[in-house]
């Protein structure tokens, strides 16, 4: 499963990979055998190509299918929101998210 998610991320990204492997760090034939052998990362590996993806190690790993990933310095305030005002919270998140996609890519 490992494997099929990395292939299936870079893909999404549009990267080559060569760039996942400059990202991360590392030779080119190190991240290919990640993808195209059995061969599987050290935890500190999987941990970064997580990172790198904005995923979880259980996503990577197949123990979920959820690639949404909330870091943890965001989880505080999430977890702050009174539960009748969690739409309201995402929605306004979502508008905030959309301004600043379009700020930055019209620049």
């Amino acid at each position: 499963m490992f494997r099929i998610r990395i292939v299936e991320l870079r893909n999404a990204n549009n990267l080559t990979q060569q760039d996942v492997a400059d990202a991360l760090n590392m030779p080119r034939t190190t991240y290919a055998g990640y993808e195209n052998t059995d061969k599987e990362p050290d935890y500190d590996t999987l941990v970064k190509i997580a990172n790198f993806y904005k995923v979880t190690t259980d996503y990577l790993l197949g123990n979920e299918d959820n690639t949404n990933f909330i870091p943890p310095e965001l989880l505080v305030y999430v977890n702050d929101v009174h539960p009748s005002l969690q739409r309201k919270f995402w929605d306004e998140v979502t508008e905030f998210a959309k301004y600043i996609s379009n700020k930055y890519s019209s620049k």
